[in-house]
């Protein structure tokens, strides 16, 4: 890179040297052109005057003929005796000389500069054709000298400006041939990128170069290497994990059952002690605690290793919702929490109506959709909500239908959200600040299974704080049209 910097540095002021010498000879020759014209006006005016030339009173035609910005001249006697000009003193000793010198164009140039001196002697001839005297001129010839001053601006214009040019044009140059020298690397390097990005690490980075895009592309390709064995090692894990999961949350689902079993017998028996019927009480709890669980790492490795599958059919979603919002205020009876739903089927608009009412209502407002899936979801959400809301509090589902699917709300009265876990809550075996979930057996699966089921079935989810209090999970889920009555 800087070499690059210096090697634009050179060229521009090479460049920018070679075009000052090139303007200031065109500038010599176009002013020399120019005075050489001027010049030759003054001979003729010298000619076309002829001995009136000698007399003082022609100074003012000759003045403007040569003026003083173009050099100077001097009209003299035949023997060099000056008479008038804005050259004063004797520039010939004697006749001989002025006879000499006459139509003698003399072109000096100047030491150490671009330019030079053109002088020239004109004959002064009387009517008979004899020489009664001469006109001396004598002009300089330089970049800045005998041009007009369109001419000289336009010369310092293009001077000042060259260097810009110059730089800008190598500086162009330099990153052409840079960009072509570094684009191959670096369409390698983003294309290894993105199969790296898409999981795949099944290829090779074979591009070679001599300078530190080479030495990058080489350790990329050791990186690709070392990332590959590590990920087939962690990936080889995560297999065993979920098998050794799927396995475990099968297997020990038949002991469950019959421990389970076995406690509800014990439970129904009128002759059971009181001190074993808690026994009962607590092994029956905590066996549904397990197998609760066990369905979860079930579901979890069902979601993870994709064999899961989404089953759509025709759903009465008003009787599908009121049976559900039944046994859910059975959930919440132990608590007094009360479970409530309002539910609109028109765009824009909710209509809040009770469960009998929805019932009585059974057959209409079909949709197509995964009825299980739905549940699955719904019951995770009102589980964690239950979890979360104090005794004697409020949860409301609010489900409205709309043209392009379902827009599902669920707000409970509890603690809500703390600071900053909206976004986190969603997060496998998440679990915020421990003294507010303590005693609550809160295993951080629910909310994550419930993000994983809705965007499986093509929806989004959310959660965030009501501004009353209390948390809110809304989600959508893209459904057919309803039909029917």
């Amino acid at each position: 890179m800087i070499l690059s910097v210096i090697l634009i540095g050179v060229c521009s002021f090479a460049a920018t040297l070679a075009t000052y010498i090139l303007a200031a000879h065109l500038g010599v020759f176009a002013g020399q052109q120019r005075v050489m014209q001027k010049g030759a006006k003054l001979e003729a005016l010298v000619r076309a005057q002829g001995a009136a030339v000698l007399n003082r009173r022609s100074e003012t035609s000759l003045t403007k003929a040569f003026p003083r910005t173009l050099g100077v001249y001097e009209v003299m006697r035949p023997d060099g005796t000056p008479l008038y000009g804005s050259e004063t003193h004797r520039l010939y000793d004697s006749a001989q000389s002025v006879a000499r010198n006459l139509n003698i164009e003399n072109v000096q140039p100047v030491r150490g500069m671009i330019g030079g001196t053109v002088t020239r002697l004109t004959p002064v001839l009387g009517a008979s054709g004899a020489l009664v005297g001469a006109v001396y001129y004598a002009f300089s010839f330089h970049p800045f000298g005998g041009n007009t001053d369109f001419f000289r601006v336009s010369l310092v214009i293009v001077m000042l400006m060259t260097p810009f040019f110059f730089i800008g044009l190598f500086t162009y140059l330099f990153s052409r041939r840079l960009s072509r020298k570094v684009n191959g690397p670096v369409q390698t390097l983003m294309r290894a990128i993105q199969k790296i990005q898409a999981r795949d690490l099944d290829f090779v980075v074979e591009e070679k170069s001599d300078n530190e895009l080479g030495d990058l592309l080489e350790a990329f390709e050791k990186m690709r290497q070392d990332l590959k064995e590590a990920l087939l090692r962690q990936w080889a894990l995560e297999e065993e994990r979920r098998e050794l999961l799927a396995a475990i949350s099968h297997d020990v689902r038949t002991p469950l059952t019959m421990i389970r079993g076995h406690a509800e017998l014990l439970d129904e028996m009128d002759e059971l002690p009181s001190t074993a019927a808690r026994y009962a009480e607590t092994i029956l709890r905590n066996v549904d605690r397990v197998t609760h669980l066990m369905s979860d790492f079930h579901t979890v490795a069902e979601l993870e290793r994709g064999q899961f599958a989404i089953r759509p059919r025709l759903v009465a979603l008003r009787e599908f919702l009121g049976a559900k919002v039944v046994e859910y205020q059975t959930w919440a009876a132990a608590d007094v929490i009360r479970v409530d739903l309002s539910y609109g089927d028109v765009p824009g608009g909710v209509n809040a109506v009770d469960e009998s009412e929805l019932l009585s209502r059974g057959g209409t407002g079909l949709v197509m959709m995964d009825p299980d899936r739905f549940a699955q979801i719904l019951d995770n959400l009102i589980a964690n909500a239950l979890r979360f809301t104090p005794r004697h509090g409020q949860i409301h589902l609010s489900v409205e239908q709309r043209e392009d699917g379902l827009s599902v709300r669920v707000q409970d009265s509890g603690r809500g959200f703390m600071a900053g876990d909206e976004s986190k809550v969603f997060r496998k075996f998440y679990q915020s600040d421990p003294s507010r979930t303590e005693g609550e057996h809160h295993r951080g699966l629910g909310l994550y299974i419930v993000k994983t089921l809705v965007e499986a079935c093509g929806g989004t989810i959310a959660a965030r704080n009501a501004p009353t209090g209390g948390a809110i999970v809304e989600f959508f889920l893209p459904v057919s049209p309803s039909i029917g009555p």
